[in-house]
């Protein structure tokens, strides 16, 4: 067995012991024509699950053969046609991985990109909000010191108009009234003027003020709504919605519950060949009262991960349906979405039918895609 030291995979292990060459002399034998790979025999040895074999029966030409045990382990490798195979599935699996690892990550910064656009919109708001309570604060203060200012120039010319009456009237007075009387009632009629001016005025600047406040508190309800609603969808951001999955037949509530998640976890790992686990799962709960349901139909399923991208992994991979079995081929994936959400999405479900049906060439058709906050309608190509 001399020329199997001289194999790519046992070049590096010449320095053994002839003892231990006689002992795996007696063990090693060629796994496709189970004979004693001998001293003499041309043999190589797979890399990944050691077995030894002949290279006659492995279709190894002599010349590729001297190729091999001509150069050290590492730089050229050899492995039998079932390792090859499992390697080739585990490169694959591995640029997979690493492909869907990119995609997570530019769609993580894209979110947080977006979180952080939003926050700042909100809080741009906010401070909109403020300066212009803080405008209306000022121009009420100016308000009521330019009506103070009035008030007091308006009291000033009556007080001054009314002496006057008043001397003109004791010069003038010719009748039997008394001057004490006709004083009193002169300064009567003096005070309801000024009382009735002064109140009109301060009417009028307030009347403006009103309107300015009732623009502020719409402004400060718009922003109190959006921020609701923002935090309302982040909150769903790691759910989806499930339609037609068949209600569990199990007797007791554990029991449904257990059937109802392991038919998940298929749904999950095997039509769409996402690893999803136990613990990547939240939540899981059947939206409705059993009683409630008609006869034939299921209630919906609500699952919510333990973060956004197994989410998104599981979106991606929803075309997958296709080829899957013919119990999960009708399953509906949704987004957990917001009522304001749901009208949006209805909408822009209503305009890409209308772009469709207005369609003349027939190789478009119209989608809506996108997550909650962000969808749009997509304009795509037939594939025939």
């Amino acid at each position: 067995m001399a020329s199997r030291k001289n194999s790519a995979s046992e070049i590096k292990k010449s320095g053994k012991s002839k003892a231990n060459e006689s002992k795996d002399e007696k063990n090693c034998e060629c796994n496709v024509c189970k004979s004693v790979v001998g001293a003499d025999d041309k043999a190589i040895e797979c890399e990944i699950c050691k077995g030894w074999f002949h290279i006659s029966c492995v279709d190894i030409k002599h010349n590729e053969y001297e190729v091999l045990a001509a150069h050290l382990l590492g730089t050229i490798h050899w492995y039998c046609a079932d390792c090859n195979l499992k390697s080739l599935e585990l490169h694959r699996l591995v640029f997979g991985l690493q492909d869907r690892l990119r995609k997570s990550e530019e769609e993580i910064d894209g979110i947080k990109k977006d979180v952080n656009a939003k926050l700042s919109r909100i809080e741009s708001e906010y401070e909109a909000v403020r300066d212009d309570i803080k405008a209306l604060n000022q121009r009420i203060d100016d308000g009521i010191k330019h009506c103070m200012a009035d008030s007091e120039k308006l009291m000033k010319s009556m007080q001054s108009e009314t002496d006057n009456t008043i001397e003109n009237v004791k010069k003038g007075l010719n009748t039997k009234v008394s001057i004490d009387e006709m004083e009193t009632a002169l300064h009567q009629h003096a005070a309801d003027t000024y009382a009735t001016k002064i109140k009109n005025e301060v009417d009028q600047h307030l009347n403006g003020m009103d309107s300015q406040i009732s623009r502020v508190n719409i402004k400060i309800d718009e922003v109190r709504k959006k921020t609701i609603v923002e935090h309302d969808r982040e909150s769903r951001a790691c759910n989806i919605v499930l339609y037609n999955v068949q209600e569990p037949r199990a007797s007791t509530q554990d029991e449904r519950w257990t059937e109802d998640r392991q038919f998940c976890l298929q749904l999950f790992n095997q039509a769409l060949r996402v690893d999803i686990r136990e613990d990547d799962i939240k939540r899981f709960v059947r939206l409705g009262k059993v009683d409630s349901i008609p006869a034939g139909k299921a209630r919906p399923v609500l699952i919510q991960f333990r973060d956004r991208v197994l989410k998104n992994m599981i979106m991606e991979s929803v075309g997958k349906l296709k080829q899957a079995d013919e119990k999960f081929k009708r399953i509906i994936f949704t987004h957990d979405m917001t009522t304001e959400d749901r009208e949006e999405y209805k909408r822009l479900v209503a305009e890409a039918k209308d772009k469709e049906s207005d369609e003349l060439s027939g190789e478009y058709i119209y989608r809506v895609k996108g997550a909650p906050g962000s969808f749009r309608v997509l304009k795509i190509r037939k594939r025939y």
